[in-house]
């Protein structure tokens, strides 16, 4: 019975935890600017937030379907924390093993795709998102350039936890499931 507390204490904690995507439906002018909307695979583990960020084309995906055949770059956060019920995470974008393929069936077959995984605009990108279980939002940043003001909902399904990668890297990228403590 003592053992049973810390055990549970393994797993993520509710908050941020989930998946979220770019809010284009409500909002949308904050997709207007970009060609790429995003979908965020979070767990929360105390102060330490882990998971993936996943790009997908704003012309395939449309304004509210992320499809998996639009997926452009899988990248695995990196330094994430909350403080104040606040989150903030970074992504690298470059990088031999910055980020993953797509998901198994889907292809960087955009020439916008390939350009911003062979070029991409920046370094990293910085999320700093404030919210509660229905809505986060916040600034993303592109090497410390404001990018604008951000909302993401969440949404139903599974959180994904890998990224594929080219034969160059690990087989699969995988955040790190925190501490466990």
């Amino acid at each position: 019975m003592a053992v049973a507390p810390l055990l549970l204490s393994c797993g993520p904690e509710r908050g941020f935890s989930g998946v979220w995507q770019q809010d284009c439906e409500t909002d949308s002018l904050t997709c207007l600017g970009s060609e790429f909307v995003f979908a965020l695979h979070l767990g929360r583990y105390g102060d330490d937030v882990t998971g993936l960020a996943v790009r997908y084309l704003k012309a395939g995906a449309g304004l509210g379907d992320f499809d998996s055949r639009d997926e452009c770059g899988c990248f695995v956060i990196d330094g994430g924390r909350v403080r104040d019920g606040s989150i903030g995470f970074r992504v690298e974008l470059e990088g031999p093993c910055a980020h993953g393929l797509p998901a198994e069936g889907a292809l960087f077959d955009s020439a916008t795709c390939r350009s911003a995984i062979a070029d991409p605009p920046c370094r990293a990108l910085s999320f700093t998102l404030d919210g509660d279980e229905d809505r986060l939002q916040g600034e993303l940043a592109c090497d410390g350039q404001s990018l604008g003001t951000f909302d993401f909902v969440p949404k139903s399904g599974r959180v994904r936890r890998t990224c594929l990668a080219d034969e160059a890297c690990e087989s699969r990228l995988e955040p790190d499931a925190g501490s466990g403590d």
